[in-house]
């Protein structure tokens, strides 16, 4: 089994398809809040290497980081407003970016994921099991889960390689978001 490489930073997330939900106004600050939330993981993952500082040079450049944010926000007004996981998927040849944003504070993302998929490896495994991350042009699937509680906001993701050859990075899996059982090798 291919080592994994660990950072600290937390279903296979059915798209989203409650349209008739109300959501809640959001503000321009809930796309600031996500996106310093998210800047502060890639830098952590920048610094893991050389290879993985090109990665995130190369895919999350600031419109990518723009899109993500807002797609956060919105998605987050869902998971406040019904206290219900929610998701999004978007392609950018040769990455998979998949947003989910759940209503629990850090310390308690690890039970949601158990409770919802019988942890967050099965999660991740039926999504790379999918159509859509299998399809062409997908090398690279980047979850990022977003959290939301009373105690703050977090984030945390996976990356990790499908089938690539030209990338060479190891993946990397939110150590805080794994049962003791799936952090063994």
């Amino acid at each position: 089994m291919m080592k994994l490489i660990s950072v600290l930073f937390g279903k296979l997330s059915r798209r989203d398809k409650s349209k008739d939900i109300t959501t809640p106004e959001c503000t321009t600050d809930d796309v600031a809040l996500f996106a310093k939330q998210l800047q502060q993981h890639l830098n952590r993952v920048s610094n893991i290497g050389n290879q993985y500082a090109a990665f995130v040079r190369d895919h999350f450049p600031t419109d990518i980081v723009s899109m993500l944010a807002t797609t956060a926000r919105e998605k987050m007004a869902l998971t406040q407003s019904d206290q219900k996981e929610h998701s999004f998927c978007m392609s950018k040849t040769p990455i998979s970016y998949w947003i989910c944003t759940v209503p629990v504070p850090m310390d308690e993302a690890r039970s949601w994921f158990v409770k919802g998929y019988g942890g967050y490896s099965k999660l991740l495994e039926r999504a790379w099991n999918s159509d859509y991350f299998r399809g062409p042009g997908c090398e690279v699937l980047v979850h990022i889960v977003y959290g939301r509680a009373r105690s703050g906001v977090w984030v945390n993701m996976t990356i990790f390689p499908v089938g690539s050859t030209r990338f060479n990075i190891k993946p990397i899996l939110p150590v805080d978001l794994l049962m003791e059982a799936e952090k063994r090798p």
